[in-house]
């Protein structure tokens, strides 16, 4: 059935866009044209979102309904990538829709290339990645070397720096994608920030409908922010938002993300796990070789998730950007937007906590990868 998904939804997608840049030719040359083509895009968006083979009819099929709140990693994969490509699906659609003046909206066309471009991007990673042929969405596909040590003394070294390694970059990554969301959250009233916090792992708030491609563009963002409150998940937000309000608190009162970041994903006793598996007298060369090609494979498998992030933030930026120009001419949106933005970075602040949770496993047991603390365990098991 993903097989099957993927070369639908791919294909699908490739028609909004050639819709999508067809509407951008004709904007300058032909307005007329331009506002025939706009048609033709809504008719490939609707396609796109409809059907038992659209990505939201599969990712809240009942089927994949506890896979994606229990979370498999491969769901996991599948939900940041597919969300990226449906963010910017509804991008083009809201961009298009307000530089053709939908619904009465005056916009800026310039958006719409942007948009374009994106979702380009995108599409052409999907390729890249094999995506129709292995029917997942992804951006690569990672891999790591055989490991083969010399001496036991020589696996066990090269195991506590892959370890070190690892989560050095889980921190320096991962704070770096929370600082810049950090710094829009603080451009927001506390209100907003504090509202955002409360719906956590909850359905968001239904967004105006209006027009007919614009429509189309806000279903859609409304489907993919709920889709990013599946990820955060319901059984989890509770305690994430204690760390996610920590997180908050210590940084608004001057602390370096970095450091607070190293408390909340509790690095030290991931090293000290690390250390506890390598004073073990009965190690085996092997196994722990067969450890350090684990953590290669996580540490590319983490790269890789940290680039879907923020492909997936600049794409939030866009998204929010294009709806604050239709925000003008829609009181009801304008009224949400400052929530809406607030909780956007706080879905993406969680995922990124969550993400380098599970890499690193410390405080929730989420059992989507296997990280540190797993490999290293069973090295003694």
């Amino acid at each position: 059935m993903t097989v099957i998904l993927a070369q639908s939804y791919l294909s699908s997608t490739r028609s909004v866009l050639d819709e999508a840049r067809r509407v951008q030719d004709l904007l300058d040359r032909d307005p007329a044209a331009a506002q025939v083509a706009v048609d033709d895009l809504a008719e490939a968006a609707a396609h796109q979102d409809a059907g038992g083979d659209s990505y939201f009819a599969f990712m809240f099929s009942e089927q994949q309904t506890a896979a994606v709140e229990g979370a498999t990693e491969e769901t996991t994969e599948q939900l940041l990538a597919g969300a990226v490509a449906e963010l910017q699906v509804a991008n083009v659609l809201m961009a298009a829709g307000q530089a053709t003046g939908d619904a009465g909206v005056n916009g800026q066309p310039q958006l719409l290339a942007q948009a374009v471009e994106e979702l380009e991007g995108t599409v052409e990673a999907f390729d890249r990645a094999g995506t129709p042929q292995t029917g997942r969405l992804g951006f690569s596909s990672p891999s790591a070397a055989s490991a083969k040590s010399p001496t036991g003394v020589f696996a066990e070294e090269a195991f506590r720096r892959t370890a070190d390694d690892l989560l050095t970059l889980v921190v320096t990554s991962s704070s770096e994608v929370i600082s810049s969301m950090l710094e829009k959250l603080r451009k927001l009233v506390p209100e907003n920030v504090t509202e955002a916090m409360g719906k956590l792992g909850k359905e968001v708030e239904t967004l105006p409908k209006v027009g007919r491609v614009l429509r189309l563009g806000l279903s859609k963002l409304e489907k993919v922010l709920n889709l990013l409150s599946r990820l955060v998940g319901k059984d989890v937000a509770a305690g994430l938002k204690d760390w996610m309000q920590e997180l908050w608190n210590k940084v608004r009162s001057g602390n370096l993300v970095l450091a607070v970041l190293e408390a909340v994903l509790d690095i030290d006793s991931a090293r000290a796990c690390v250390d506890t598996a390598l004073r073990s007298e009965s190690l085996d060369r092997a196994k722990v070789d067969r450890a350090v090609e684990e953590l290669a494979l996580l540490e590319a498998r983490f790269q890789d998730a940290v680039k879907t992030v923020k492909v997936l933030a600049q794409s939030v930026g866009l998204a929010l950007a294009v709806a604050g120009v239709i925000a003008i001419f829609v009181a009801q949106l304008a009224a949400m937007l400052g929530a809406v933005s607030a909780l956007i970075y706080l879905l993406i602040i969680g995922g990124v906590v969550l993400l380098g949770m599970d890499y690193v496993d410390t405080r929730l047991d989420l059992r989507r990868v296997d990280g540190v603390r797993t490999i290293a365990t069973r090295l003694w098991a």
